[in-house]
């Protein structure tokens, strides 16, 4: 009897083992797939905030184009984007002619940026966006 309950207490013993394993590769497992899952969280997150100022840029840069502004020019930002170091800015290329403009706009955070080109039209006293393309 002695010799068959070590050999039980073995078996438990290699078991428990198993089992502690088990759970390890799987608490790594779940903590990689957090890790992941966070990061890509927080670069949408990023994305989706420079969408955002794209659009902005582009209501400005109609703006500044009905009130005949100067370019380029950085756009202000709510102290809470800027606290972050997000930047607004739009820059006008050379005109191909006084009814037509382009507008290039970059919308940037630490580590990420995007840019936009606005094409704009002059007609009837206003200026009409035509075109736009995401990251010329």
């Amino acid at each position: 009897m002695i010799r068959h309950s070590a050999r039980c207490r073995g078996f438990a013993m290699c078991a428990a083992i198993i089992v502690f394993g088990m759970v390890a590769v799987t608490i790594v497992s779940l903590s990689a797939a957090f890790s992941v899952q966070a990061g890509r969280a927080y670069s949408q997150s990023q994305d989706a905030q420079l969408r955002e100022l794209l659009l902005a840029g582009a209501q400005a840069a109609r703006a500044r184009l009905d009130s005949q502004s100067a370019f380029p020019v950085t756009i202000p930002l709510p102290s809470s984007l800027s606290d972050q170091g997000a930047t607004l800015l739009l820059t006008r290329q050379s005109p191909q002619s006084p009814d037509a403009a382009v507008i290039d706009i970059q919308a940037s955070l630490p580590h990420h940026a995007l840019a936009q080109r606005l094409q704009f039209s002059h007609a009837s006293g206003t200026w009409q966006l035509i075109d736009a393309q995401l990251n010329p």
